[in-house]
């Protein structure tokens, strides 16, 4: 993932109109790592997750952290997406 990240923006893309997006599919806790490091160093737009709910328990509280959101309270979330608002 670093590579092609380092060619689309070589090539001109800004990184704030990027979104990168993530599956649970062969996720391990090494390059979900390396994932969320991309994401923050290079100041990604945005994060798509596929299947969200399919993540390991383990795996959705690295996300939260690295990221540094909360989980969504109850009554602002029915999918179990992080929020920093309730809407």
């Amino acid at each position: 993932m670093g590579q092609s990240l380092e060619r689309t923006l070589a090539h001109g893309a800004r990184a704030g109109q990027l979104i990168l997006a993530l599956t649970s599919r062969g996720l391990s806790d090494h390059n979900l790592a390396l994932f969320l490091d991309q994401v923050t160093r290079q100041q990604i737009g945005g994060l798509y997750i596929w299947a969200y709910h399919q993540l390991l328990p383990s795996h959705q509280r690295t996300i939260l952290e690295h990221l540094g959101f909360e989980p969504a309270p109850a009554a602002c979330s029915r999918s179990g997406a992080a929020v920093q608002d309730c809407l």
